[in-house]
């Protein structure tokens, strides 16, 4: 791609150059022997090149994308253009968990976004916010077994790479109830009670 850029950024200034050789009037010997020579850098930048000279013109234009640039502050860093996105942290995964589907687990899967950078340092798993398990990276699912029937967990995922940890992205899962109750009686005394009846009244999953 480079190589594509750099040979239609040389025909512009072949071009240029032929162009202003043609409406030349003067008839020097040397027409360009008074004029001052000016040396620069021609630079490309993801798809981009700016401040191209030659003996008569001096040219500046961009390709593919109209603002490149970086800045650094005391506490953040900035970078600019289309290629940026790829320079910061990943955005939130889509995370995908299972909600009945098996009798003594949660599955849990996730997918980045295309156009996100990569997690180059794995996955974070977390539990209704605490640490579950740590993921390399190519990995996209965890299997929880650690679970109760009925019970309800929030499910967070983020990537990491170099430039630090990503956004969380978020999915509820559960196994469904199994019949089972446990649980105690007891009077305000603390006392049990005989012959008691417990009533339930269950909700849809």
């Amino acid at each position: 791609m480079s190589k594509i850029l750099y040979l239609y950024a040389t025909i512009l200034l072949l071009v240029a150059s032929l162009t202003s050789a043609l409406a030349q009037t003067e008839t020097d010997c040397d027409p360009t022997a008074r004029l001052p020579i000016t040396n620069g850098d021609v630079l490309f930048n993801y798809g981009s090149s700016t401040d191209a000279f030659t003996f008569r013109n001096r040219t500046s234009f961009t390709i593919a994308q109209h603002f490149v640039g970086k800045g650094v502050t005391q506490s953040y860093s900035i970078e600019s253009g289309f290629w940026s996105r790829f320079l910061i942290p990943p955005q939130a995964p889509i995370v995908m968990v299972s909600q009945g589907d098996f009798p003594d687990r949660v599955l849990i899967t996730w997918e980045l976004d295309p156009l996100s950078s990569e997690a180059t340092n794995g996955y974070i798993v977390l539990r209704d916010g605490a640490f579950l398990a740590q993921i390399e990276p190519g990995i996209s699912q965890f299997i929880d077994f650690n679970v109760q029937a009925g019970e309800f967990y929030e499910y967070s995922v983020y990537g990491r790479n170099q430039f630090g940890n990503g956004s969380r992205g978020r999915a509820v899962g559960f196994v469904n109830p199994n019949g089972i109750v446990t649980g105690k009686l007891e009077s305000f005394s603390g006392n049990p009670v005989v012959n008691a009846v417990v009533k339930l009244t269950p909700t849809v999953g």
